[in-house]
């Protein structure tokens, strides 16, 4: 008995743990579902996000960290649109309020169209086939007619004038061409009939200084010309490092602390500068050109958070103030790095760190940026795991504990089943042996009865016979009597 006992609770338990073991099982399997399920919704997201990155603004733009050339053939506000056009000949046509001012960011929301499905008939024109290889420059104009994308070229290096194209109209007429024997970065503006060209002060010089065109026509044709001012210097405040003023040089006025950005291109946008240089981007008001002799804050910002790319993500602005190194000064500049969380909280900074005329400029730059944290996807995934383990660790302690509780009362159950089992079998035999004995008691009582009647037969069998014999001997005497 006890040993079908124990084969019956080793099977039981047995029975249990198996049956945890395929709970947890099974509950590994479906977090293993979930977790490819969250894999392939990552894997999708990552392929749109992958097919809505725009390479062209991530890479050379966004991405640009002043190895080579900017990639920006030109750039400016028109009257409804913005246009930004590579040298790679790909064309970004986008709403003004695509520049934030109020944070200083460029927005890219639709990625770049080549330039021969934007503009088809200039991309495929005869004039720009002669120039596109000898383009000096190339500027954004607005008159009273039409929007303009002008291709300037350099008298130096291809004796052609240049093209201008109506963006309004799809027409094409004769442009201009520099002879100027320095060379010049032309800035757009959204002043009609007018833009902005920097130089350097000279080859050995990097002074910057700063002059503006004008178109001789308020609306542009074939035979307009172009008027420039005299050339004025960039410089930096005397008092205020963070604050730049335009002057007009002369031998009784000369420019002490000269700003030398290496700008490469610039636009005007809602009365403010943009300058992209090697190093940062660099914005200012525009009213500092013909206010003479006072001074404007100025800011330094990263191209990452200037440009703001279709795929990218979010960057946080970080500026950096700095100080003009004296000869007073040691050559290490201190800086300062301001994070910003909120987008209208910009305050105004600088990179640029510059000694005085007699010595030579010294320019640096440091920035930061935010570490990147890890996905939602993966967070997901880990947590996954995680509690895919902790449920199966879970479940299979459960299970152990009910298996073992289980075969502890099967084992009780067996026992009190065992002894209530003797004390039954116990109680049945006496009331066995007391019906026995009562039935035995009826038997002989009948039995009793049964002779005594049988008895009592007897002697009335006895007694009827020989009543009979009586009688037939009283009759045999009488016969015999009568006889005689």
């Amino acid at each position: 008995m006890y040993i079908k006992i124990f084969h019956q609770l080793k099977r039981n338990e047995f029975d249990s743990i198996l049956l945890a073991f395929t709970m947890a099982f099974r509950s590994i399997m479906i977090q293993y579902a979930e977790i490819q399920m969250v894999l392939v919704i990552l894997s999708i997201n990552f392929m749109i996000k992958t097919a809505d990155i725009d390479e062209v603004c991530v890479k050379t733009l966004a991405g640009y960290n002043g190895s080579d050339d900017l990639n920006i053939l030109a750039i400016g506000m028109i009257r409804t649109n913005m246009l930004l056009v590579t040298r790679d000949y790909n064309v970004y046509l986008i709403n003004r309020e695509s520049m934030d001012m109020a944070i200083n960011t460029l927005y890219l929301r639709k990625k770049s169209v080549p330039m021969s499905d934007q503009y088809p008939k200039l991309y495929n024109s005869k004039q720009m086939k002669n120039i596109k290889q000898y383009t000096y420059n190339t500027v954004t104009l607005i008159d009273s007619y039409s929007d303009w994308l002008c291709l300037i070229t350099w008298k130096l290096v291809y004796p052609s004038f240049g093209l201008c194209y109506d963006l309004s109209h799809s027409r094409i007429i004769v442009g201009w061409r520099l002879t100027n024997r320095f060379n010049e970065i032309t800035i757009s503006t959204t002043r009609p009939g007018y833009f902005y060209t920097i130089k350097n002060q000279s080859e050995s010089d990097p002074s910057l200084q700063i002059a503006a065109y004008s178109t001789s026509d308020s609306t542009i044709q074939d035979k307009t010309h172009l008027i420039i001012t005299e050339f004025r210097s960039l410089c930096y405040d005397n008092a205020d490092p963070n604050q730049i003023r335009i002057i007009e040089q002369s031998l009784f006025k000369t420019c002490s602390k000269p700003v030398k950005w290496s700008v490469m291109k610039g636009f005007v946008a809602n009365g403010r500068f943009y300058l992209f240089a090697r190093d940062s981007i660099y914005s200012f008001n525009e009213d500092v050109y013909n206010s003479k002799e006072e001074s404007y804050p100025f800011k330094s910002h990263s191209y990452q958070s200037f440009f703001n790319c279709i795929g990218s993500s979010e960057i946080k602005t970080t500026t950096v103030t700095a100080f003009p190194i004296t000869t007073k000064t040691s050559p290490s500049a201190v800086t300062k790095t301001t994070k910003f969380t909120n987008p209208s909280s910009l305050t105004t900074g600088t990179n640029l760190h510059t000694k005085s005329t007699t010595e030579t400029d010294h320019t640096t730059t440091s920035s930061s940026l935010e570490p990147t944290e890890p996905s939602t996807g993966i967070k997901s995934i880990i947590y996954i795991i995680l509690s895919t383990v902790i449920t199966a660790i879970f479940l299979s302690i459960c299970y152990c504990c009910c298996c073992k509780q289980d075969s502890r009362l099967i084992l009780i159950k067996s026992i009190y089943s065992s002894k209530y089992g003797k004390r039954r079998s116990g109680i049945s035999r006496i009331q066995n042996s007391q019906a026995n004995s009562s039935h035995k008691r009826s038997n002989d009582a009948g039995r009793s009865r049964i002779s005594s009647r049988k008895t009592t037969l007897k002697l009335k069998s006895k007694r009827s016979a020989s009543n009979r014999y009586t009688s037939i001997s009283t009759s045999g005497i009488s016969r015999k009597g009568s006889s005689k």
